[in-house]
């Protein structure tokens, strides 16, 4: 048994992944050090009802007589041999409950998978490939020049990094992107992308790195990760361009160390109307049972909505439903107010913060100087 699988508080108290604490610093200590600070501390957990009597007698058990220089040296120990956890393409990153390495350790990581070690912060150091690796300053070299010198006569022995291991095989994500109006409709795609991490190297310096480390990390945020800069100021001619579209969604994972599989777009017929609605709400839509989404759009339109389109469209709506109840006050009040004309998209008075635009009646806000539906001036004064 090694220290992964023995009690949490055997790893809170070393130093484990995920704990405020740096754990027990005191070297270097003997076995008897060790366990006296171990006791102290298992007083307060016991109190706390937070671990059970048998927890106390794991690290005397398990942690050989002798006197050791650092954590790590207590982790190689307890767990001479770290092995990555089962992966595919469902549950496809693994870390390893230990924040440090030692010196002699054996790291093995899975046929399909690759390992990156990550050190304070959150920054990845080294990506090893699948085999058995014994940690050493040569074969993790960033680990060991990012972690502490070693005190005055004594070893480099530990250095502070984790193991996270990923799933190097097929993984399955979605990219969508719609370029912001004007054009009417917005031009816009949807693509499905098989990856797989073909370049650890690359990964480990690129921002799909960050996205490993979350708690639930998903294929589709880290592509968006990466390809979202890129894709942000595409104008709507490259964007209805699908070969341009995928050389650089190719291009930008390459560069990433993702490596393309297959790419495939969906076709986007039946966008034409939420797209039309990006933009207001056209004459005979009425609103959803939220107030948010227009009723009548068929589902499977929906569900390909991209984001950016579908929020613009919830945020029209609600303005139009605004702009309806202010109408209806300012009637029963006998209030005047400035309506726009028959082309307009809000039945009613406009409420506050817009203003008509002059050519085509649609509602801009008052900071706006060329009218977002229609492009032309709103005018010196509004």
């Amino acid at each position: 048994m090694g220290v992964a699988e023995g009690p949490d508080w055997v790893r809170d108290f070393l130093g484990g992944v995920g704990t405020e604490s740096p754990g027990f610093e005191e070297y270097p200590a003997t076995k008897a050090q060790i366990l006296a600070a171990w006791s102290s501390r298992m007083q307060d957990i016991l109190s706390d009802g937070e671990a059970t009597l048998d927890d106390p007698q794991w690290l005397s058990t398990h942690l050989p007589e002798g006197t050791f220089q650092d954590p790590g040296e207590v982790f190689l120990a307890l767990c001479p041999v770290i092995t990555g956890p089962a992966l595919d393409g469902t549950r496809w990153v693994g870390s390893s409950p230990v924040a440090a390495l030692a010196n002699g350790q054996r790291l093995v990581v899975p046929s399909g998978q690759v390992a990156f070690l990550v050190g304070p912060g959150g920054r990845v150091l080294d990506a090893l490939s699948p085999g058995e690796h014994v940690i050493s300053p040569s074969t993790v070299p960033q680990a060991a020049s990012a972690s502490r010198p070693p005190a005055p006569g004594t070893r480099r022995c530990s250095f502070h990094a984790s193991p996270l291991f990923c799933y190097a095989g097929d993984l399955v994500g979605e990219v969508q992107h719609a370029t912001r109006p004007p054009p009417v409709p917005p031009a816009m795609f949807h693509a499905t992308v098989h990856f797989s991490l073909s370049d650890p190297a690359k990964v480990a310096r690129s921002p799909a790195a960050k996205e490993l480390q979350n708690s639930s990390p998903t294929p589709a945020r880290m592509l968006s990760a990466v390809l979202g800069p890129l894709l942000e100021g595409l104008d709507a001619s490259t964007v209805s361009n699908h070969a341009k579209v995928e050389a650089l969604i190719r291009s930008g994972l390459d560069g990433a160390g993702l490596g393309v599989r297959s790419l495939t777009f969906a076709p986007l017929g039946p966008y034409g109307m939420p797209a039309q609605a990006v933009l207001g709400r056209p004459p005979g839509m009425s609103a959803g049972p939220s107030g948010g989404m227009p009723a009548g759009i068929p589902p499977e339109v929906l569900a390909r909505m991209p984001p950016q389109a579908r929020a613009m469209m919830e945020e029209r709506m609600r303005a139009a439903m605004a702009a309806r109840a202010a109408s209806d006050v300012g009637g029963a009040r006998g209030a005047s107010a400035s309506r726009p004309g028959p082309g307009s998209m809000y039945p009613g008075a406009l409420p506050a913060g817009l203003v008509a635009c002059p050519s085509c009646q649609a509602p801009n806000p008052v900071t706006m100087t060329a009218c977002r539906a229609c492009g032309r001036p709103l005018g010196p004064t509004h």
